[in-house]
């Protein structure tokens, strides 16, 4: 599967479990796929990290 047809919620799922497993932040938005500004928007947006 490319990495252009996962959905970002997908990506943000992705990029929550590599934070949770205490990957830096940058690190895992590049493993997610996801640029850095776009996984801080997803992560305000879903309000996630509360």
């Amino acid at each position: 599967m490319s990495i252009n047809n996962i959905s970002k919620h997908s990506r943000l799922k992705v990029l929550i479990r590599l934070l949770n497993d205490n990957e830096q932040f940058n690190i895992a938005c590049s493993k997610s796929g996801l640029s850095i500004n776009i996984a801080k928007k997803l992560l305000d947006k879903n309000d996630l990290m509360k």
